[in-house]
């Protein structure tokens, strides 16, 4: 992502989020992956997104972030291998 994109992308998530939680709309965020894409873009998108809303575990009154990880049914093998792998 180039640099001036991430900025306005992180802009823009930071503003809605804002709004979100000024209204009091904001309870649970639900942070959506494919099971089959790089390790390392997960884990840079994720801290992205955390730095933007907070979350319970860095964030006095931070609102709860949990990961969903889609399109394990093709997954070779159980897909709680999947999990036990990339804890």
């Amino acid at each position: 992502m180039g640099f001036y994109r991430a900025l306005f992308t992180k802009w823009r998530l930071k503003k809605s989020y804002k709004k979100l939680h000024r209204d009091d709309a904001v309870y649970l965020l639900l942070y959506c992956i494919r099971g089959s894409r790089a390790q390392r873009a997960l884990i840079k998108d994720y801290k992205f997104f955390t730095d933007i809303v907070g979350s319970t575990a860095t964030v006095a009154g931070g609102v709860p972030v949990a990961a969903v990880v889609t399109s394990l049914e093709d997954y070779p093998t159980d897909m709680d291998v999947w999990w036990t792998k990339n804890k």
